[in-house]
């Protein structure tokens, strides 16, 4: 949950996904799945007066799987659900928003309009996590 003094400018929730693909993804490292375990931003609300909430609330939710769930749970995707919506005038498609952080389509072949009101996408934070295991491990050592 995100305040700005007394009122509520944003939140985000996280639940438990999974991340379900056509093609296995980690071939190069040695990973033939194309499911894996992952978490998923659920809703994410921000108002509009509170410029920037959505941004902070999106990496505020990278670092948290990154640093806290992934290394309990072993999680190494994040996925959301990008809202399309094409009975708004111009069309709205949140994907541009996720790409932004890094996010990468599902069906990156998908036509548009898509068959349900979003667009499927995920966020390998490997190199993340690796940058807080290193941290972390560092940390012990002295």
């Amino acid at each position: 949950m995100l305040r700005c003094e007394d009122s509520l400018a944003g939140y985000v929730t996280l639940i438990a996904d999974k991340l379900d693909l056509d093609q296995p993804i980690l071939i190069d490292e040695g990973v033939r799945y194309q499911t894996f375990p992952a978490i998923k931003i659920g809703l994410l609300a921000a108002d509009k007066r509170a410029k920037g909430a959505g941004r902070r609330l999106v990496e505020w939710s990278i670092e948290y799987v990154a640093s806290e769930i992934a290394p309990a749970i072993g999680v190494r995707f994040l996925t959301v659900d990008a809202l399309y919506d094409e009975d708004m005038t111009p069309t709205y498609d949140a994907s541009g928003f996720y790409q932004k952080f890094g996010f990468l389509f599902v069906n990156a072949e998908e036509v548009l309009p898509p068959s349900t009101p979003y667009r499927t996408m995920y966020l390998d934070l490997k190199p993340l996590i690796d940058l807080f295991d290193d941290s972390t491990s560092g940390s012990e050592d002295g």
